[in-house]
């Protein structure tokens, strides 16, 4: 029997997959089912699980241009609905430390 996640459960499990090696099959396994989880949902219009998504995908030190966020979370979400709280989801990560605003885009810190 299926049942919904709450937020504790996602947080829990994106921790979890961030701790991970980066491509390992776990991780993968992990990543694909929240993604699954969150397309069925309502990811596209939610900016928190947008940064939860962004923040595993991003690596640490690399610079990020705006369409290159974009293009990570229209992938992962099977939409371009998403460009709509792509902003919102960039204000949490700026918020929370794990983006820096640079000249050229963004850094993950």
């Amino acid at each position: 029997m299926a049942r919904n996640l709450t937020a504790q459960d996602r947080a829990s499990l994106i921790r979890l997959a961030s701790t991970l090696p980066v491509g390992s099959p776990q991780r993968k396994a992990i990543l694909a089912g929240l993604t699954k989880k969150a397309t069925k949902s309502k990811f596209a219009t939610d900016p928190q699980e947008m940064a939860d998504v962004l923040s595993l995908s991003l690596k640490k030190g690399q610079d990020y241009s705006y369409e290159d966020l974009l293009g990570i979370l229209v992938e992962e979400s099977g939409t371009r609905q998403a460009a709509r709280y792509l902003e919102s989801a960039i204000e949490i990560l700026v918020s929370d430390g794990i983006l820096r605003r640079t000249p050229s885009g963004y850094r993950r810190g």
